[in-house]
């Protein structure tokens, strides 16, 4: 975990996790996280602005050294705190296959 908030610059000299909790700095990028998660979710039908959404969060990241591992670790982890907050088994196996989907997505931008 603490090998995750390295890559965070605010984040480089706390040290427990609580302290970073206490940031505004991780308040903002929890908000964007899940900003991003819906604006993934809200583009489940549309394939090609799915794509985009997934490029340009992959690009955006690219330039502070996150890798497809940490994309990997971080929608894993997303996964199975979202999964049980849904409704359907339905749903559940939707958010697995676009999540499953997105790491080549993204992996490709990180590479490019």
């Amino acid at each position: 975990m603490y090998e995750y908030l390295q890559l965070f610059q605010q984040f480089r000299d706390l040290k427990s996790l609580e302290e970073v909790k206490q940031t505004h700095h991780f308040s903002a990028h929890a908000l964007r996280f899940i900003n991003a998660i819906t604006e993934i979710l809200e583009c489940l039908d549309a394939e090609n602005i799915l794509s985009n959404v997934l490029e340009k969060l992959a690009q955006s990241h690219q330039k502070h050294k996150v890798t497809i591992e940490h994309f990997k670790v971080t929608l894993a982890i997303a996964q199975q705190v979202i999964s049980p907050l849904l409704s359907s088994e339905s749903s559940r196996n939707s958010l697995k296959m676009v999540l499953d989907e997105a790491t080549p997505i993204i992996s490709a931008a990180i590479s490019a």
